[in-house]
């Protein structure tokens, strides 16, 4: 397992995973690594984040769980390897999400597949409002207290199905 000095070291990174189907159940129990990435993102180590399968056994439990939407202009490789080094894309396992930041506030909206949870993540330790739970939302909003230096978000579906933004710079992270 890898701590957060180890990564920080690596040089040359453009993605890592936040979420790796073949690390899950039965083969292993960390599929997830969210709570290391904020821990660099919070030291200035933001990385791009990705959720794949990476499969290497071909069973029902690592493949076709998770994959990248890309924000490319054009269904090229050269497109879409743009918008993924340009952080225009977000991870997910089913769930659809628009993610945007602006005037002070981050928006979530779902609304092709309504969800459970949208949650928000960043480097401080307290906001009056970190999550919107309920059933079948579409909209979510975050309004930072001043001292974040960045925000992502994770949804949650009625499926247990989750999709993950990029982090979204607030103050000159």
């Amino acid at each position: 397992m890898n701590s957060p000095d180890e990564i920080a070291a690596l040089k040359g990174i453009d993605f890592t995973e936040i979420f790796n189907s073949v690390s899950d159940l039965p083969r292993n129990a960390r599929p997830y690594s969210g709570v290391i990435l904020d821990i660099l993102a919070s030291r200035g180590n933001i990385l791009k984040l990705a959720a794949t399968d990476d499969t290497h056994f071909y069973k029902d439990y690592d493949t076709c769980r998770s994959y990248i939407i890309a924000e490319a202009e054009e269904c090229t490789k050269s497109s879409i390897m743009r918008a993924l080094k340009e952080g225009k894309y977000y991870s997910t396992q089913g769930p659809l999400i628009y993610t945007e930041f602006n005037d002070g506030r981050l928006t979530v909206d779902c609304p092709d597949t309504p969800v459970e949870e949208i949650v928000y993540y960043t480097d401080c330790a307290w906001n009056s409002h970190r999550a919107d739970i309920g059933h079948g939302i579409t909209h979510g909003e975050f309004i930072p207290n001043g001292i974040e230096r960045f925000v992502r978000a994770e949804v949650k579906d009625c499926e247990g199905r989750y999709a993950w933004s990029q982090y979204i710079y607030i103050n000159n992270c």
